[in-house]
């Protein structure tokens, strides 16, 4: 069971964590994240992740020719939170960098807070089975990571301004769904915003799935079908099953609820109501 253990001079105080709040959650972790990197961690040998760990980490006003001509753009930021402290730093950071082609190091933040940056060079590859990456790590390493996988950074400019932003979505974010483990892109926001609700919005939101709410099959074809971009033939082949199945259960969905989700509206309106349910990573 994960606790946060507290020592005030001879005292000790457990809390265990199933037992806070989301915002009671962040707080806490705020404050234990709250550290000086510069005295937690020895800085990089290497020039361009010195002049990126000086300017991202240490918030230090570096010059933009010290290091944008060393990296290709676009880029990509892919961010690591952990559940309690890793031990074996740099092998994580070795281990992590090789499942992500294109990355070159791995900068900590904090001892839960890391990140890459991926360039899209020849190794880049787009599609990526992040739960099996992060499967991979959790075997390795004995703790499971929360992974987000960024958004493209276009150019030198917005380098730092983006990764900050993302970085404090990121961390709100994994921190009010503890149980989601992957983020991609711009699926951040829309659990940014969830992490916004409260428990009586989040039901008031997925009200009209109630005639459904059973059924996770029914749902997992739906969910599938929204991510494949409304393609029967796509949503059939990853669920593996026939294409006439798929439209079966898109058909059933609709007349049960009345949401015709082949409307872009409606589709965008019940992928956020799937995102509220327990199986799409839950607060608690």
């Amino acid at each position: 069971m994960n606790r946060f253990t507290v020592t005030r001079g001879a005292e000790t105080h457990h809390i265990e964590a199933d037992q806070l709040t989301a915002e009671e959650m962040k707080l806490l972790e705020s404050i234990l994240d709250r550290q000086d990197p510069s005295q937690e961690f020895p800085l990089p040998d290497d020039p361009l992740a010195l002049s990126l760990h000086k300017l991202l980490v240490l918030e230090e006003d570096v010059p933009e020719s010290a290091w944008s001509r060393k990296l290709s753009f676009p880029l990509r930021v892919i961010h690591f939170r952990f559940p309690k402290q890793i031990e074996e730093q740099e092998a994580f950071s070795q281990a992590a960098s090789s499942l992500f082609p294109g990355s070159r190091f791995m900068l900590w933040k904090s001892h839960r807070d890391s990140m890459i940056l991926q360039e899209t060079d020849d190794a880049f590859e787009d599609e990526l089975n992040l739960s099996s990456v992060v499967d991979t790590l959790a075997a390795d390493f004995f703790v499971r990571p929360s992974v987000c996988v960024g958004s493209m950074i276009l150019s030198p400019q917005m380098l730092k301004e983006h990764i900050d932003w993302e970085h404090q979505l990121f961390h709100d974010t994994a921190s009010a769904f503890p149980k989601k483990h992957t983020f991609l892109e711009q699926e951040l926001l829309l659990y940014f915003m969830l992490s916004r609700f409260t428990p009586q919005t989040i039901t008031q939101i997925r009200r009209q799935l109630k005639p459904v709410e059973n059924e996770g099959e029914l749902l997992e074809s739906v969910r599938c079908f929204l991510e494949c971009n409304l393609n029967i033939s796509l949503a059939a082949k990853k669920m593996f099953m026939h294409r006439n199945s798929m439209q079966y259960r898109v058909d059933k969905f609709i007349e049960k609820t009345t949401l015709d989700i082949r409307q872009f509206q409606n589709a965008a309106a019940v992928y956020m109501m799937l995102l509220t349910m327990p199986s799409s990573g839950s607060r608690s």
